[in-house]
C-alpha cells in the first residue's frame, strides 16, 4: 500500500474560500456545503436540498437510504397556473388569447410582436438564486483561457462567430436572462452556434464536456423563437386535435436526468417570454405530463421513448417543429435509440429535413455516427471545439495501478486524505454502485448511489442530496456519465474503468466544467489493458503525466495482439476521428492516417491502426467492428453492396471501387501494394487456419456481423423468414454435464438437426421436408395471411411425450417441466426448446398490445370469465455478440418461456413485478422496449418484451415455482447479467390478434386469428412459499 500512498501524495483538491465550507450538525459531524450554496440562509439551503429533518447520523433506512432530499420538478416557474379558455389564436404559445389571465413570468405574442412579462422577484429568486457579484457565480472559473482553444468549423460559408452576449444578434430579453444567470462571456461553442442557427444552417457541434453545449443550442433557438413568434396551429383534423401540443422546438436527449437538466435551464432563459418549455420522460407519471402539455408547449424536451408514446396517444404533434436538437447525439444514435429517432423524425408529422433546422451536440462524433447523422442533416456545418481528441486541460488526470481487491482500501485512503468537495465515483455495474455506496456510508462517508435500477423519484432525491452537499459522494453508473451539469464537482474517481475511451472522456467531464478546475483519478489494472494505448494518447494530448506502468502494459498488450494495432485508432486516424468532420478527408475521415499508422509507425505497430481493423476496432485481421462502436456492415466476410472483400478496412480497401489502394499505401507503387496484400493474406490464413468460415481467434463477433448483414440484405425476413447458417460452430464446454447431455440429445449438425430458420413468429413452412415428419402430427396450426406457412404450436397434452422423448437424458429440464404450474403454457416451453434445436438466433424485439379480458368477451365468448392472459413473460435467449454464444444459448434456453396468467395468477409474482417495474421502464426509455402497458391498457399487470428483466429475482421466484435450484437448472455457477437477457415476443399468447389494438398493426401476426387448443387453463396456483 506504500506505493499507492505515494501515488496519491499530490491528489489534493483545493477549495476556493474555505470559510463556510462546512456547517456543524447536532451529532458532531459536519455537513459539506458546496460553494454555490455558501452564505445563504438555512431555509434556502433546505429548499434546494430537500427536507432538513432527515438525520445525517441517524438510521440508514430513515436517512441516506432515501438518498437525501427531493425537489419536485416543473412547479416552480409559474407555468402551471391559469385556466384554459379562449381560442388558441394564431400560435402555439401563450399568445392569441390562449389564457384568460396573465401567468406570472410568462409573456405574450400579440399582433406579431413579443410582449415580455414584467419581472417577478419571487420567480427570479427561484430560477436564478440569490444575486451575486459579477464573476463570482462559479468559483475557479477561467473563461479567458477559452480564447486560446482552437476551433475548427467546416462547411460552406461558415459565418463569423460572436464575441459577446449582445443584442443583436441575440434577442434583448434573452440577453437579460443570460445576465441574470451570471453568464458574462460566451463559450467557444456558443460563439459559433448563435450565428450558425441565425443563418438558418444545420449544425453538428463537437465540444468537450462542460463547455456550454446546452446554452449552445438553447440561446440561438430561443432567440430566433422570440423574434419570429409561434407557428400557426394546423386546422383541426379530428375530435381530439385541440388537446394536442404543437411545439416549435424539440430537444431530445438519452436520459431522464439530462432532459430534466435541459428543462431547468430552458426555464431560466425562457423567463418572461411567450415560450413555454415542457419536459417528458419515462419513469414519471404520464398523466401529469399530459396535463402540462395540455396547458401549452412551445419548447419540448423529451426522451425518445416517452415522446414516441405520446405521439402514439395523439397528445403531441410535430407539425410545427422548426428546430430539432439532439443532445448527446453520438450516444443517442449508438445506444439503441436510432430506430425510435428515425420513426419520430421520418415517420411522424415532423417537417422534412429541408423545412427544419437540425442541431446535433456531443463531446464525440465518431465517423460511423457522423455517417448516420447525415440522414438527419442538410448542408450542415461541423464545429469542433477544443484540442482535437483530448480531454480538458482544466482536469488534472491521475492513473493509479490498483488491483480489484484493493480498490475499497485505496478509495478510503483517498477520501480520508481529501474529504472536501463533491466527488463522483463511477462503477461499471449497478450492483457494485449500491455495494460501494453502502460500504462508504458504513465507513462514515455520506454517500448515495444513482443507476438505472433506481426509480425516477429515488434518482432525483439522490441528485438533490448530492448537489446540496447532504451526500457529497455520488456513486454512479453510466446513467450519470453524460450530459449532467453538476456545479462544483471537484473530483471524479473511475473506480471501474469503462471499456471504451469515449465513455472515460464523458465520465471525467463531470469535473472541470465550464472552465473550472478538477481532478480525475482512475483505478487501472491489467483488466483494463484494452484501453491502455488510448489512455496514453489521451493523457499526452492533455499534457498529463503518463505513469510508467501504463506504458509497459500498453507495450505488452500490443505485443500480445501480434502488432495488429490499437483498439480504436485506425478507423479514422486516431481519436481525432471522433471530433473531426469526416467530410474533410474525402469521406473517409483518415485525416492523419497512413497505412496502419498515424504516428509514423509500421503497419504492425500498436499505434493508431491495424491493417485488418474496420472502424478502428480491437478485433484481429479482417475484423469487422470494434467493441466500442457501431457494427460496420461493410466488413468481415463480404459485403452485400459488393464494395469490399472479407478483409476490408477503413484505411486499406482491397476493392475495385473508388477507394483505391494508393490511398491506404500512401501512394506507393501499385505492384508493391499487391504483393504486400498477398503476403498479408498468406500470413492471415496461416495464423487463423482459415476454413472459409473464420475462427474465434480472429472473428469474435462474426456470427452477429453475419446475421446483421444478412438481415440488412433481406428486407422481407420479418414476414418470410430466411435461412441462417452461422459460420462459427459451437464448442461445447466439456466440463458441463448439462451441456454434454444437451449436445448428445440435440447435436449441432445442420444436416440432421432441425432446419435453421429465423422467423419473426417462428413459422414453419409446411413444404419444408427437413422438418421431422414424425413431429408433424403434433402441430396445432392456424391460418395466416400466407397460407403456405403455419405456426408451430404444441397442445399441452402432447408436450409431455415430446419432452420425454427429446430430453430424457436431461433430468433437470424434465423435472422443471413436470413441476410447472398447470396454468403455464407448456406449449411454449417446448416451442423454445424446439427453437434451440433448430439452431435459430432471434434478435428482433417486437411486441403487441394486449387488452383486458373483458374487452375480448364480445368477440371471443369461449374465454369469457377466464383469467386475464396479459401476464409476465420471461424468456431467455442467447446473445450473438459473445464468442461462445451457442454455449450460452444452450444454457439459457432451458428457461425457455414462462407465461404466468396475472389476474388470478401466482401471489409471489406481485413481489417480482414490483422489483422489475422500474428496471423495465428504464429499458423502455433506452429504446430497447417497444411497449409498456399500464393499468388501463393491459390489465392489472404490465407486459414486457425486450432486455431488462433482472434475472436474480427471476431465478429466485422460478426456484420457488418449479422447486429446482437454478444452479442445477442452468449448469452455471453465476447468475446471468442483466444485459445477457432477452425477453422474447408474446405474439402467440392472444386468442385474437385482431383485437390487440393499433400498436400491433405493423406486426405480421396482426392479420391472424388463432386459438390455442388445450392451452388455456384456469387451474389454481399454489400459495406464496408453498
Amino acid at each position: 500500500m506504500s506505493d499507492i500512498s505515494q501515488q496519491m501524495n499530490n491528489l489534493s483538491v483545493q477549495e476556493n474560500g474555505s470559510n463556510g465550507q462546512y456547517q456543524p450538525r447536532q451529532n458532531g459531524r459536519r455537513q459539506y456545503v458546496p460553494p454555490h450554496l455558501r452564505g445563504r440562509s438555512g431555509q434556502q439551503q433546505q429548499s434546494n436540498g430537500g427536507s432538513d429533518d432527515i438525520p445525517f447520523g441517524g438510521s440508514r433506512r430513515n436517512g441516506y437510504d432515501n438518498r437525501g432530499g427531493f425537489s419536485s420538478r416543473g412547479n416552480g416557474f409559474g407555468f402551471g397556473g391559469g385556466s384554459r379558455g379562449g381560442a388558441r389564436g394564431g400560435g402555439a404559445g401563450f399568445g392569441g388569447g390562449r389564457y384568460q389571465r396573465q401567468v406570472p413570468g410568462v409573456g405574450k405574442w400579440v399582433d406579431g410582436k413579443h410582449v415580455p412579462a414584467p419581472r417577478n422577484e419571487r420567480l427570479e429568486l427561484e430560477l436564478f438564486g440569490v444575486p451575486e457579484e459579477e464573476g463570482t457565480h462559479l468559483s475557479g472559473i477561467n473563461f479567458d483561457n477559452y480564447d486560446d482553444i482552437p476551433v475548427e468549423a467546416s462547411g460552406d460559408n461558415v459565418p463569423e462567430p460572436i464575441t459577446a452576449f449582445t443584442s443583436p444578434p441575440l434577442d434583448e430579453l434573452l440577453v437579460e436572462n443570460i445576465k441574470l444567470s451570471n453568464f458574462t462571456k460566451p463559450t467557444p461553442v456558443q460563439k459559433y452556434s448563435v450565428p450558425i442557427v441565425a443563418g438558418g444552417r444545420d449544425l453538428m457541434a463537437c465540444a468537450q464536456t462542460g463547455s456550454g453545449k446546452t446554452g449552445g443550442f438553447l440561446f440561438p433557438v430561443l432567440s430566433e423563437s422570440y423574434a419570429n413568434g409561434p407557428a400557426p396551429v394546423p386546422e383541426s383534423t379530428g375530435t381530439f386535435s385541440s388537446h394536442k401540443a404543437y411545439p416549435t422546438a424539440l430537444v431530445m436527449a438519452p436520459t431522464r436526468e439530462l432532459v430534466s437538466q435541459i428543462y431547468d435551464e430552458s426555464k431560466k432563459f425562457a423567463y418572461r417570454s411567450w415560450v413555454r418549455p415542457c419536459v417528458v420522460y419515462g419513469g414519471a407519471d404520464i398523466g401529469n405530463q399530459i396535463r402540462q402539455l395540455d396547458r401549452g408547449c412551445d419548447l419540448l424536451v423529451a426522451t425518445p421513448g416517452r415522446l414516441k408514446d405520446l405521439l402514439e396517444r395523439g397528445r403531441v404533434s410535430l407539425a410545427n417543429i422548426k428546430y430539432l436538437v439532439l443532445d448527446e447525439a453520438d450516444r443517442m444514435l449508438d445506444m439503441g435509440f436510432e430506430p425510435q429517432i428515425r420513426q419520430i423524425v421520418q415517420e411522424c408529422d415532423m417537417p422534412s429535413v429541408e423545412n427544419r433546422q437540425t442541431l446535433m451536440f456531443s463531446a464525440t462524433f465518431p465517423r460511423d455516427i457522423q455517417m448516420l447523422a447525415r440522414d438527419f442533416l442538410k448542408n450542415y456545418i461541423f464545429l469542433s471545439v477544443g484540442r482535437v481528441g483530448s480531454t480538458s486541460e482544466n482536469i488534472t488526470q491521475r492513473v493509479l495501478y490498483v488491483e480489484d481487491e484493493e480498490k475499497k482500501s485505496v478509495i478510503l485512503d483517498m477520501l480520508n486524505a481529501n474529504s472536501s468537495g463533491l466527488t463522483i465515483v463511477f462503477t461499471e455495474t449497478k450492483r457494485m454502485a449500491d455495494n460501494l455506496a453502502d460500504f462508504l456510508y458504513d465507513q462514515g462517508f455520506p454517500a448515495t448511489a444513482i443507476h438505472g435500477d433506481r426509480s425516477q423519484y429515488e434518482r432525483e432525491k439522490a441528485l438533490a442530496a448530492f448537489k446540496s452537499g447532504k451526500a457529497p459522494i455520488l456513486v454512479a453508473t453510466a446513467v450519470a456519465a453524460r450530459g449532467l451539469d453538476i456545479p462544483n464537482v471537484s473530483h471524479v474517481i473511475n473506480y471501474d474503468l469503462p471499456g471504451d475511451i469515449d465513455d472515460y472522456v464523458h465520465r471525467i467531464g463531470r469535473t472541470g466544467r465550464a472552465g473550472n478546475v478538477g481532478i480525475a483519478t482512475a483505478f487501472f489494472n491489467r483488466n483494463n489493458k484494452n484501453i491502455a494505448k488510448e489512455m496514453i494518447d489521451l493523457l499526452s494530448e492533455a499534457n498529463q503525466e503518463v505513469p510508467d506502468f501504463l506504458t509497459k502494459i500498453s507495450r505488452e498488450s500490443a505485443f500480445g495482439r501480434g502488432g495488429r494495432g490499437s483498439s480504436r485508432g485506425g478507423g479514422y486516424g486516431g481519436r481525432g476521428g471522433a471530433t473531426r468532420d469526416f467530410r474533410r478527408s474525402g469521406g473517409g475521415g483518415h485525416s492523419n492516417s497512413g497505412w496502419g499508422s498515424s504516428a509514423g509507425s509500421g503497419w504492425g505497430n500498436s499505434g493508431n491502426s491495424g491493417w485488418g481493423n474496420s472502424n478502428g476496432s480491437s478485433g484481429g485481421y479482417g475484423s469487422g467492428s470494434g467493441s466500442g462502436s457501431r457494427s460496420n456492415f461493410n466488413s468481415s466476410y463480404g459485403n452485400p453492396s459488393g464494395n469490399t472483400s472479407w478483409c476490408s478496412t477503413d484505411i486499406l480497401y482491397f476493392s475495385t471501387k473508388r477507394h483505391s489502394l494508393d490511398r491506404g499505401m500512401g501512394r506507393r507503387n501499385f505492384k508493391t501494394a499487391l504483393v504486400t496484400t498477398v503476403l498479408l493474406l498468406v500470413v492471415y490464413l496461416l495464423y487463423s487456419s482459415y476454413d472459409g468460415h473464420g475462427s474465434y481467434k480472429t472473428e469474435p463477433n462474426s456470427n452477429k456481423l453475419q446475421l446483421l448483414r444478412e438481415l440488412e440484405a433481406n428486407k422481407e425476413w420479418k414476414t418470410k423468414g430466411f435461412n441462417f447458417q452461422p459460420r462459427l460452430k459451437p464448442i461445447p464446454d466439456q466440463s458441463s454435464i448439462t451441456l454434454q447431455q444437451l449436445y448428445q440429445s440435440i447435436p449441432y449438425d445442420s444436416t440432421s438437426a432441425f432446419p435453421k430458420f429465423i422467423w419473426q413468429t417462428w413459422k414453419v413452412d409446411l413444404k419444408d421436408e427437413s422438418f421431422p415428419k414424425r413431429y408433424r402430427h403434433y402441430q396445432a396450426t392456424w391460418d395466416d395471411k400466407n397460407p403456405s406457412y403455419k405456426h408451430f404450436v404444441i397442445p399441452d397434452e402432447q408436450c409431455d411425450t415430446l419432452v420425454e422423448e427429446l430430453y430424457s437424458e436431461v433430468p433437470d429440464v424434465a423435472k422443471a417441466y413436470k413441476n410447472m404450474p398447470k396454468s403455464i403454457l407448456k406449449a411454449d416451453f417446448f416451442r423454445y426448446l424446439i427453437l434451440f434445436a433448430r439452431g435459430g438466433v432471434y434478435t428482433d424485439i417486437d411486441t403487441v398490445g394486449l387488452k383486458p379480458i373483458d374487452e375480448w368477451a364480445g368477440s371471443n365468448e369461449e374465454i369469457a370469465g377466464k383469467a386475464n392472459n396479459a401476464g409476465l413473460v420471461v424468456g431467455i435467449e442467447a446473445d450473438p455478440d459473445r464468442p461462445d454464444w451457442a454455449e450460452w444459448y444452450a444454457r439459457r434456453i432451458q428457461f425457455c418461456q414462462w407465461t404466468i396468467q396475472s389476474k388470478r395468477g401466482h401471489p409471489m409474482l406481485a413481489q417480482l413485478i414490483a422489483k422489475i417495474t422500474d428496471i423495465t421502464l428504464t429499458r423502455l426509455e433506452k429504446g430497447q422496449l417497444r411497449t409498456v402497458l399500464g393499468k388501463n391498457e393491459g390489465g392489472d399487470v404490465m407486459n414486457w418484451t425486450g432486455p431488462g428483466i433482472f434475472t436474480d429475482y427471476v431465478f429466485k421466484y422460478l426456484n420457488q415455482i418449479v422447486e429446482v435450484d437454478w444452479r442445477l437448472f442452468t449448469g452455471m455457477e453465476q447468475p446471468i447479467l442483466i444485459d445477457d437477457v432477452l425477453v422474447l415476443p408474446i405474439t402467440s399468447f392472444s386468442p385474437d390478434v385482431n383485437q390487440m389494438g393499433a400498436k400491433s398493426s405493423s406486426h405480421p401476426m396482426a392479420f391472424a386469428k388463432h386459438m390455442f387448443s388445450g392451452s388455456w387453463k384456469d387451474d389454481g396456483m399454489p400459495a406464496m412459499g408453498s
